[in-house]
């Protein structure tokens, strides 16, 4: 579905451009959704009924299970993201020639890995399905472009942020910057998951 949305998008955006990795990059907006998605639910199906609990049982080491669950998501968020862009940019290629490095599409597949993960992060605190996604999706789809039209301030949102990653227009922050902002909003998201998951009841 990933893969198919994204080759929807850049063939919709044929000919507004002439280079077919900003074409592809244009679906980076509609993919942050589906990576949060996958976030969310991926952390929050073992809140629905007994299954953290069975899990726990077989893993009782909190921190050990946490971090495997990471690896796992991570490493399903990378294939999906990486087969999405390089679908969408072979999309493009079909129409129109690439002319903008290529460093750009690995920074979107880097920018949606580090958005699912967040997402993820955000659920294991929030411990619920919905909430979780209400918080997410209003946030980036929402209050994010909203905030950034009336103030500067908006830059430090993660989604904000990330744009430095994959965006050759310029961006508040450079890559390096935009993406320590990101990692950084990651990393008290993600510890916040952590002392959340090992110290409360199952």
């Amino acid at each position: 579905m990933t893969v198919l949305v994204a080759v929807l998008v850049t063939a919709a955006s044929a000919g507004s451009t002439s280079d077919a990795v900003t074409l592809a990059l244009g679906s980076v907006a509609f993919l942050q959704v589906g990576t949060i998605v996958l976030g969310v639910v991926a952390a929050a199906a073992e809140y629905g009924g007994h299954e953290l609990r069975t899990t726990l049982t077989a893993v009782p080491n909190r921190s050990v299970s946490l971090a495997a669950k990471a690896v796992a998501l991570l490493a399903a968020m990378t294939v999906t993201s990486v087969v999405a862009l390089l679908a969408a940019v072979l999309t493009a290629c079909a129409r129109e020639p690439i002319q903008a490095s290529l460093w750009w599409v690995a920074g979107a597949a880097a920018y949606l890995v580090l958005v699912g993960l967040l997402a993820a992060a955000v659920t294991v605190v929030l411990r619920s399905l919905v909430p979780a996604l209400a918080v997410l999706l209003v946030g980036v789809v929402i209050a994010s472009p909203l905030l950034s039209s009336v103030t500067d301030q908006a830059r430090w949102l993660p989604d904000q942020a990330g744009r430095a990653l994959y965006s050759a227009e310029p961006v508040h922050f450079g890559p390096a910057a935009g993406t320590a902002v990101l990692l950084a909003w990651l990393l008290c998201t993600g510890t916040a998951a952590c002392l959340a998951y090992c110290k409360r009841d199952a």
